[in-house]
């Protein structure tokens, strides 16, 4: 398969872990940028991942593949780190 040919099927995609993931990176890119951990094109890296997960989680929801709460869970818009 040529890598123009690649589908990346929604149903293969773990949201849960997904979102788990994307609070993670937040995290890691708040607290690197604190302690000078990682440069700001590092950091800037990272945010374009978020922004590729933020862009998957929206086509899965606005395509109707998946509801709301399967795509960004119960809680999400709510801070902390609560994630069902």
């Amino acid at each position: 398969m040529k890598p123009k040919d690649a589908v990346v099927r929604i149903e293969n995609i773990s949201f849960r872990d997904l979102r788990r993931q994307k609070l993670d990176m937040i995290n890691i890119i708040s607290k690197s940028l604190t302690k000078e951990g990682i440069s700001t094109k590092e950091a800037n890296s990272l945010e374009g991942i978020l922004c590729l997960i933020d862009a998957i989680q929206d086509y899965a929801h606005d395509s109707g593949q998946l509801t709301h709460f399967q795509v960004f869970g119960k809680n999400y818009g709510i801070p902390g780190p609560r994630l069902e």
